[in-house]
């Protein structure tokens, strides 16, 4: 189930998102979906190893 959020980007990188997305033809949501993962999963390492 998806839920809609709202978050504020950084001009450059909407604009960079824009560019990958229209050269992979992967949606915007699908590349911030996977990316979030991405940090999500390092960042769940990083507390299960105790640096955090």
């Amino acid at each position: 189930m998806k839920k809609r959020v709202t978050f504020a980007l950084d001009q450059d990188v909407v604009a960079e998102l824009k560019t990958i997305s229209d050269e992979t033809m992967i949606p915007q949501s699908r590349l911030v979906e996977k990316a979030i993962e991405e940090v999500i999963e390092e960042e769940k390492k990083k507390i299960d190893q105790g640096l955090i």
